[in-house]
């Protein structure tokens, strides 16, 4: 990997966002596996920074691209907290989370708060989706975000007649 100045800038941007939160800290760590396999069957991922600080959980993830990235409702960074939750609920408390979403290269620094509570309201209908999506006869659905990065959006045919069903309205024969 070629770090040049713009890496240096942006990662030392994510730095000081970091260490830009002050409080009693009760735990910190970086690039922390977190498991949420409770939630979907085998679920994990590698949260950038996970904070505890006073009464709330911090899960804070550095992205590099320039495509905009919002912290609300964030999936990704809910699955990651939620992992945490179930880690760490146990060992601190803390009934706040905030997840951020730290873009230096799009200038975009993003914060959303949320309760545990409502993240774990949140996992039992990602639960019930993820027995869903593995169950046998599991429908398909498919739209430009959900396939965007699917490895079989090639050879899908619910994706395929997704398309010709979605342009067939454009001809009149």
């Amino acid at each position: 990997i070629v770090v040049d100045k713009e890496m240096v800038e942006g990662v030392q941007a994510y730095l000081d966002y970091v260490l830009s939160y002050k409080g009693q800290y009760k735990n910190a760590e970086v690039e922390v596996r977190l498991d949420f396999s409770h939630i979907v069957p085998d679920g994990f991922g590698t949260c950038d920074c996970l904070l505890i600080i006073d009464d709330t959980l911090h899960i804070i993830d550095l992205k590099f691209g320039h495509n905009v990235v919002h912290a609300e409702n964030n999936s990704q960074l809910s699955l990651y907290a939620l992992g945490a939750i179930n880690e760490y609920g146990f060992l601190y408390e803390f009934d706040k989370v905030q997840l951020h979403i730290v873009q230096p290269r799009a200038n975009h620094f993003d914060s959303w708060e949320t309760s545990v509570a409502e993240l774990t309201q949140w996992a039992e209908w990602v639960k019930e989706r993820a027995e869903l999506a593995l169950s046998d006869n599991a429908p398909f659905n498919p739209t430009a975000k959900g396939c965007k990065w699917c490895l079989h959006q090639y050879d899908c045919i619910a994706l395929r007649e997704h398309v010709e069903n979605t342009i067939a309205g454009d001809f009149e024969n």
